[in-house]
């Protein structure tokens, strides 16, 4: 049996997904129904520019280095 499910592979779930799995719960399963991961992010168009910063959208685990953390996504920065 399931932990738990999370529907859309969306920044949401995403985020909830790796939440879940980091607080011990063992058998998550996230759920999209698009072919690639990043919901909105992946399904707007090439040229989309996040219009928060780096700092309020990247993981305190996942660091993008010193200097980048005031700038500005793009798309491909995004969903990569």
């Amino acid at each position: 049996m399931l932990d738990c499910i999370v529907i859309g592979a969306g920044p949401g779930g995403l985020v909830s997904t790796k939440e879940l799995l980091e607080q011990g719960l063992k058998k998550v399963v996230c759920l999209e129904q698009a072919p690639d991961v990043g919901g909105v992010f992946a399904n707007t168009y090439d040229s989309l520019l996040l219009t928060s910063s780096a700092t309020m959208s990247m993981f305190s685990d996942f660091w993008i280095g010193d200097g980048n953390q005031h700038s500005f996504r793009t798309k491909k920065e995004a969903v990569e």
